[in-house]
């Protein structure tokens, strides 16, 4: 985040010279086309119109107008970005609602905004038309992107989420606000935009007593070819202040809800309190999983010991991962019954999954209670697995190793009566490896299943070899 701000600042301190010389270009373009019409009472010099929105604006009754165009346009354009952002939610919770919606919408963006203005005086009164107008015109802009938002919401990390039980506020704050800022912002800085421009066509429609729209209206009704301009320029300075500072404000919220991201963790933990181990048996029974035409686990049945760690193996394809989904609670069988006596389960998922707005410590500290032992405990186990000097980095700062080694340090915090750990060392190298496999045994639960491709690892590792795929279960003890 850092980096990206510090580049965002060199990129614009190198374009201003640019924007500073253009602008100087067209004033004097302008002025060049003053002197040629030579006519004022067509078109002013850009002395005389700032010149006479300076007198303007030493008048209340231009800030007058100027605060009530402000305030309906804010109010326009606030009610369509929270109402874009709920029909974006339910649009992607429910097919139905997003095939009803897509005609409407498609009808507003299609049809002039002067169409919808003279249509909508029927119902509405002149004070409240630019309000709805603007309303109408962003919620198609802000409904789109925060949809495009949730189509490319990353589902591991809220399945990551799910897994090391987040509560509600925590998913909010760590998971779908920095995934979906970017497109807030980008919704917002269109929509405060066409806004702007649509809610003041609209005044100067139904020219409501204090306007920017009534203002306009009345200087070119009136010839006052000065006002007009003076006032277009105050139209086009208000929108660049509005877009930008609304820009720099989204940019700002966003930054904050990361910074706060683990600050503003639940005060209790949302683990249960430790207990002694359950007694009750681990037992899969009769298990059916199946995606679209291809079934993975077909009447499958399996009684796992209580203590022990168990390598599983086979090929590709023949069910391992979705055993161990099952197993997390992630994906539900299609049939059977999976009886875990309420243990605690604990993961290392196949990807990294780590939050990409937090640091190496961070992705840690997200999945454990507020306080300083779990920053002790953090800051331990990221010792342990040799990334002490990594732990203010962002995952994008660490090579895949180091991001593959946070991962394994994060399941052994969070803890558990069960680890599942699905290829958990892949990409490193042989050395790292075994100071994993060294870290992660000294510091399993009574549990462990372990998905693996590497024999001479899963005979290193495991009590008990099952292989999967082929021909009937094998349990095979190494």
């Amino acid at each position: 985040m850092k980096g990206s701000s510090t580049k965002r600042n060199n990129v614009s301190e190198r374009k201003w010279p640019q924007r500073l010389l253009a602008l100087v270009f067209w004033l004097l373009v302008w002025q060049g086309l003053y002197l040629l019409v030579d006519k004022e009472f067509l078109l002013v010099s850009p002395l005389q119109a700032f010149g006479r929105l300076g007198e303007l604006a030493g008048q209340a009754a231009f800030w007058s107008s100027v605060l009530a165009t402000c305030l309906r346009v804010m109010a326009g354009f606030l009610s369509a970005l929270l109402i874009g952002i709920v029909l974006a939610f339910l649009s992607v919770r429910f097919s139905l609602i997003k095939a009803l919606l897509a005609p409407v919408l498609g009808v507003v963006r299609a049809t002039p905004v002067a169409s919808f203005i003279i249509l909508a005086l029927i119902w509405i009164s002149t004070g409240r038309l630019p309000v709805f107008i603007a309303f109408l015109m962003v919620l198609p802009m802000t409904y789109s992107n925060l949809s495009a938002g949730l189509e490319h919401l990353d589902r591991d990390l809220v399945e990551m989420a799910r897994l090391f039980r987040f509560s509600g506020s925590r998913t909010l704050r760590l998971i779908y606000l920095p995934q979906l800022m970017p497109y807030v912002t980008a919704a917002s800085t269109a929509g405060l935009g066409f806004a702007w421009k649509s809610a003041i066509a609209a005044e100067v429609i139904v020219h409501p007593a204090l306007s920017i729209g009534k203002q306009i209206w009345g200087a070119k009704i009136y010839f006052e070819i000065a006002d007009l301009f003076a006032w277009t320029i105050a139209v086009i300075l208000l929108s660049i202040l509005i877009e930008g500072g609304a820009v720099r404000g989204l940019r700002a919220l966003e930054k904050k809800l990361l910074d706060l991201g683990l600050s503003r963790r639940e005060a209790h933990s949302h683990q249960p309190e430790k207990k002694a181990p359950s007694l009750e048996p681990l037992e899969l029974a009769h298990l059916t999983k199946s995606y679209g035409p291809l079934t993975v686990l077909e009447d499958f049945s399996l009684s796992l010991p209580l203590e022990g760690t168990v390598a599983l193996m086979g090929p590709s394809g023949c069910g391992k991962t979705t055993l161990l989904r099952l197993l997390a609670g992630l994906e539900q069988p299609d049939g059977g019954t999976i009886r875990l006596g309420g243990r605690k389960v604990s993961m290392v998922f196949q990807e990294d999954r780590l939050l990409p707005g937090l640091t190496a410590k961070g992705n840690v500290l997200a999945v454990l209670p507020a306080g300083e032992e779990s920053s002790a405990l953090a800051d331990e186990v990221l010792r342990a697995c040799g990334l002490s000097s990594a732990a203010h980095k962002l995952p994008e700062e660490l090579s895949g190793g180091m991001r593959r080694r946070v991962a394994v340090a994060r399941a052994i915090a969070y803890g558990g009566d069960i680890l599942l750990l699905d290829e958990p060392f892949k990409g490193l190298d042989e050395e790292t490896k075994r100071e994993m496999e060294a870290f992660v045994a000294a510091n399993r639960p009574p549990l462990m299943l372990q998905v693996t491709h590497d024999r001479e690892e899963a005979r290193r590792m495991a009590d008990t070899l099952l292989r999967l795929g082929g021909p009937p279960l094998q349990v095979v003890k190494s």
